[in-house]
């Protein structure tokens, strides 16, 4: 389920209004099955762990919804919702969540919920242990990149980096660059200083890896872009360009030196893995929630939806 802070143009209604797959309900659970490896029918006497009773564990956690949320958090199979801010995004994901696992038997284990802070990650596993029980929370749930870093740790050679790597902060990421540039050359200030170039390469490449570029991929890229800019006339930082693809096959290549992976690389390669790699394990999980969204940037798509085991058009 993907909700999103775009309100209705109307703005007369604070309710969310969804889209809802009308072959959903018949094939929802035999499609999970078929993702998961699970029989296409449920067992009937499969013991489950000591959740609290299917609906009225759910009954509990939706209590303070709508009958419209309600309706959106238990329906199954693929939903969208858009709803604005303020009108209980992460309530109606936190419902649908225990929905799946309280009244359709999804083992926690096997859900994926997706969201954009830590805060709001905490809540929505708050509210399902104290709903459902101290194991209901599915295992994995968190934000992109919290999810992502458990991920690449479990993996961390489809970085080429090895156990225990450090994640660095923004700062970190630009010493780094700074360092490098300054000992290629490439780092005085233009424009009567108005420029940072170690800030523009550092954008450019968290821009890169944004687009799944790896340093070969993006030196192309540039190519093409300047490219096309001499062509049409359109308005490029050829400069920054330039400077941030010669620079980026360095910097990765000290961050693999110094064991370290930056924010960018917490989604960059686990992404990679998955579209490239048919036994790259796909430990994350089968049923996504991805939950109260902004903007999702091309690697997080990829991520929930190769996750997902759904594949993503190239």
């Amino acid at each position: 389920m993907t909700a999103d802070t775009t309100a209705s143009p109307s703005g007369a209604d604070d309710e969310p209004t969804f889209d809802i797959d009308p072959n959903g309900d018949a094939a929802a659970y035999d499609e999970w099955a078929a993702l998961a490896g699970e029989p296409a029918r449920r067992p009937p006497d499969h013991p489950q762990r000591d959740f609290a009773d299917n609906q009225a564990s759910f009954a509990a956690i939706a209590s303070s919804l709508t009958k419209t949320q309600i309706k959106a958090a238990s329906h199954p199979g693929s939903i969208l919702v858009l709803a604005g801010a303020g009108t209980g995004k992460t309530s109606t994901l936190t419902a649908a969540v225990a929905h799946r696992i309280a009244v359709d038997k999804i083992p926690p284990h096997r859900v994926l919920a997706v969201t954009f802070t830590n805060k709001a990650a905490g809540e929505m596993a708050g509210r399902i242990r104290a709903a459902l029980g101290p194991d209901a929370a599915p295992h994995w749930l968190g934000t992109f990149h919290g999810l992502a870093a458990r991920q690449l740790r479990a993996g961390p050679e489809v970085a080429s980096l090895r156990d225990n790597f450090d994640i660095l902060d923004a700062d970190d990421s630009r010493r780094i660059l700074r360092r490098m540039m300054k000992a290629m050359n490439l780092s005085s200030e233009d424009e009567g200083g108005k420029r940072d170039p170690v800030k523009i390469s550092a954008g450019h490449i968290g821009k890169f890896k944004d687009l799944l570029m790896t340093p070969k991929g993006a030196r192309s890229h540039v190519e093409n872009r300047l490219a096309e800019g001499n062509r049409t006339g359109a308005p490029i930082d050829a400069a920054g360009l330039t400077i941030a693809a010669k620079v980026y096959p360095e910097y990765q290549t000290r961050l693999r030196e110094a064991n370290a992976a930056d924010f960018g690389d917490l989604l960059l390669w686990p992404t990679l893995a998955l579209v490239n790699d048919a036994d790259y394990p796909h430990v994350l999980g089968r049923q996504v929630r991805l939950g109260p969204r902004r903007r999702v940037s091309g690697r997080q798509f990829r991520t929930v939806h190769m996750a997902e085991g759904a594949g993503v058009p190239r």
